[in-house]
């Protein structure tokens, strides 16, 4: 089946969706298309998280994780 003739089907089946469901269907795709993008997107290497924490003020030579739970903390007791 061509990629054409799956978005014909796919453009039906979203015009026999209730309007009052459009922003279920809209979450959905959104979401599910960000999550696509998340997983073709390659991590950053250790070495690079911690240059990142070491320039944004973590005084522990801790990773991004670590200056994150700090900045939380900080700002949920103070």
């Amino acid at each position: 089946m061509s990629a054409h003739s799956l978005q014909d089907l796919l453009t039906e089946e979203i015009r026999k969706i209730p309007e009052s469901r459009f922003a279920e269907v809209f979450d959905f795709v959104h979401y599910f298309r960000l999550g696509l993008e998340a997983a073709e997107t390659p991590a950053r290497p250790a070495i690079e998280n911690d240059a990142i924490a070491a320039f944004c003020g973590s005084g522990r030579g801790g990773s991004v994780q670590r200056l994150l739970a700090d900045r939380k903390q900080e700002h949920t007791t103070g």
